[in-house]
């Protein structure tokens, strides 16, 4: 299907009608559309879906005709194992990553005050405005790649300003300052979970077969180094990296604010939720939401950076299934992000220096995922091509 907006072009409230998820008899995906139309009212509605698994039929099917390809067996490398693993997450023995979608979440952090970010508070909205506007790194690599862009409200301080076109989910206007108390309540920790699913889940009913999460807010990798130390036990001195370009005596001040935040806060390591309620964000709930929501729906997430991953990790420790669902785009240069991947046991697909966040590192790597689809059925087999194989086993 025709992609619902142009590339890189920013998806507005607007543009969410209803009746594009009222099943269509005309359309292959009726009763998926159908599904679909029903959203997520609770945490535990959420967590109960979390049921689908990938395809091993698919998967196999795949992994047997690349293995007959008229080629080295193997010489694709990793992108042979990607095309494998988007064949059993879309139940499909010719997935597709197109059309595609980005989602922003955007959220404001009350630790900002505490000047661990070079940039102001006020940038949390001043990116989203670009992005809206189609001026920001986003959208450029989103043009460039043929992605669409939705940017979503779920905490940005911003009293009376009109955001036209953003897709308001907010929680409430930013969290507390976390070296005081929690960041939000555990009921708004869940909400912002539920709002991420549901703003994924509508997507997907619009037609999306695949989806990055991304992210903006001020100050959001002092509460994703917290919520990784508080996930994982990992110390705030090994986790807190520069973020935006803290050096210096503010990234010392960056460390003592996650220190502080776990001493006054103890959250609970075997506890997800309580972790996000005491020092997480809204985005970073939500972006675990979406990611939920992806392998409920049978699309691939996309995971971009730092911040993104430690929502993947949110995610996994919600729902340990979906785990065959999520593709991990690129290594960044913050500090945390080695080793929180080096936890989960994954090896990206870029190494490019990057740490913009946004959903640029996931766009970055969406040509990979269009090479991984193609070369299923673009390559032929030996028998297809009337070579003689040189492996000794019969060919498929």
């Amino acid at each position: 299907m025709a992609s619902p907006l142009s590339p890189g072009e920013p998806c507005s409230r607007s543009n969410f009608r209803y009746s594009e998820l009222i099943p269509n008899s005309n359309t292959e995906s009726c009763h998926t559309r159908h599904k679909l139309r029903a959203v997520y009212h609770t945490l535990e509605d959420l967590l109960a879906a979390t049921k689908r698994f990938p395809d091993e039929n698919c998967a196999r099917e795949v992994e047997s005709r690349i293995r007959y390809h008229a080629k080295p067996r193997g010489s694709l490398g990793r992108l042979e194992a990607l095309a494998i693993q988007l064949a059993g997450v879309q139940r499909s023995t010719k997935p597709a990553v197109k059309p595609r979608l980005v989602q922003m979440f955007c959220s404001d952090h009350g630790v900002s005050s505490e000047k661990v970010s070079i940039f102001a508070p006020e940038t949390t909205i001043s990116v989203a405005k670009a992005a809206l506007a189609g001026c920001a790194g986003i959208n450029a690599f989103a043009k460039t790649v043929g992605c669409d862009v939705e940017v979503i409200d779920v905490g940005m301080r911003r009293g009376n300003i009109d955001l036209r076109g953003v897709n308001n989910l907010a929680v409430r206007e930013g969290t507390a300052n976390i070296i005081y108390g929690p960041a939000m309540t555990r009921e708004e920790a869940k909400l912002s979970i539920v709002s991420g699913a549901n703003a994924h889940r509508s997507a997907v009913a619009r037609g999306y077969k695949a989806t990055i999460i991304g992210e903006v807010g001020n100050s959001n990798t002092t509460a994703a180094s917290a919520l990784l130390s508080s996930l994982t036990g990992f110390a705030a001195e090994d986790v807190v990296g520069r973020g935006t370009g803290a050096e210096g005596v503010m990234l010392e001040r960056k460390v003592s604010v996650v220190k502080q935040a776990l001493r006054v806060n103890s959250p609970m390591i075997d506890d997800p939720i309580d972790c996000l309620a005491k020092v997480g964000g809204f985005e970073l709930g939500a972006m675990a939401g979406a990611a939920i929501s992806a392998a409920n729906c049978g699309v691939p997430c996309i995971v971009d950076g730092f911040i993104s991953t430690i929502s993947a990790l949110l995610a996994l420790r919600l729902a340990p299934d979906i785990w065959p669902s999520l593709v991990f785009s690129h290594r960044s240069d913050e500090k945390g992000h080695k080793m929180v991947l080096d936890l989960l046991e994954v090896e990206p697909l870029l190494a490019l220096s990057l740490r913009l966040g946004e959903g640029t590192g996931g766009l970055a790597c969406l040509p990979l995922l269009d090479l991984a689809c193609s070369l299923i059925h673009g390559i032929s087999t030996f028998d297809e091509a009337g070579i003689d194989s040189p492996y000794k086993e019969s060919s498929i």
